[in-house]
């Protein structure tokens, strides 16, 4: 199992930058566009999300220490699931949370895949480049994929392609325990 995991790590961290990097480049017009508030509360909502994915990313280790990284994940994950649809489908002050939660869920997604793709120092150097090609070329054909899926059905609904690929990891989240 331990020798097969490590592109399932990949995968995780794929959602996880899929997530991070559609949010960089969509929120704001999501927010101006889609939901009809200005322009200067579409940068608020870029801005509150990563806040809150500092925030994850400095309190995360003390998390990950206390209770592992599955079962961080498995409170995370939720959150980015529960965080993209009150971005889309929620209405008043509920998306700026839902970019908050989303935000929080987020953040350590991409470090704990590269973390659990190091696991075995004797090949952590070829399991990180692979981990680390697969999930950051998400950074390049996550937004563009929401773009093309805005084209047809809007902006603001294309994210729930993330939606959909976080509820996907759930089910490899086991696949960054911690392996001796």
């Amino acid at each position: 199992m331990a020798r097969a995991a490590y592109p399932l790590h990949g995968f995780t961290g794929n959602v996880f930058s899929f997530g991070e990097g559609t949010v960089n480049d969509w929120i704001p017009v999501v927010f101006t566009d889609g939901i009809g508030v200005d322009d200067s509360l579409g940068i608020l909502a870029l801005a509150l999300f990563l806040g809150c994915v500092l925030a994850g990313r400095i309190v995360g280790p003390f998390a990950i220490s206390r209770w592992g990284r599955v079962r961080v994940l498995l409170v995370l994950v939720p959150l980015v699931i529960v965080g993209s649809l009150l971005v889309v489908c929620g209405g008043g002050y509920l998306p700026f949370l839902g970019v908050a939660l989303w935000g929080l869920g987020g953040s350590l997604g991409i470090p704990i895949a590269v973390s659990a793709a190091a696991d075995d120092p004797n090949k952590a150097p070829a399991r990180l480049s692979v981990v680390s090609t697969i999930s950051f070329s998400s950074f390049l054909w996550g937004p563009l994929l929401v773009g093309f899926l805005g084209d047809n059905v809007g902006v603001r609904q294309a994210l729930l392609a993330v939606t959909v690929m976080a509820g996907l990891a759930m089910g490899l989240l086991p696949a960054t325990k911690v392996r001796s």
